[in-house]
């Protein structure tokens, strides 16, 4: 038909663009397992010269110390223990996700604990 040829040159042209990029929806995803870090820091630690200080503060910050990384360490052994969370794009409104595994759970619940029994008697 009339104009026929311009309209199917038209579209041949059309199809061979590459089509326009969407952007994804989740525009932060974050994955963070605590096992491997409480590992890591606890290696650090131990490479740290011992107090030799004699201040009572400071010894006692010393023993919440070490019970927070015997804790951590008994809570994440293995690779158990994970966060998480992501933000996606839902028209106007920006909606997250957050998904905490137990043994997280766990460990906040017994700093809570120590510092109940320590602080609060």
């Amino acid at each position: 038909g009339v104009g026929g040829l311009e309209q199917l040159k038209s579209a041949i042209d059309d199809v061979s663009q590459p089509a326009p990029a969407k952007a994804a929806p989740e525009f932060l995803t974050l994955e963070l397992h605590f096992g491997p870090w409480v590992r890591f820091l606890d290696v650090l630690r131990s490479k740290q010269p011992p107090l030799k200080s004699t201040d009572k503060a400071e010894l006692e910050q010393e023993k919440q110390r070490n019970r927070t990384r015997k804790y951590a360490l008994e809570t994440f052994s293995g690779d158990n223990g994970a966060l998480k969370a992501f933000l996606r794009r839902s028209g106007a409104e920006v909606r997250g996700e957050m998904e905490i595994d137990d043994p997280v759970l766990q460990f906040l619940g017994t700093m809570i604990a120590d510092f109940t029994a320590e602080n609060l008697n």
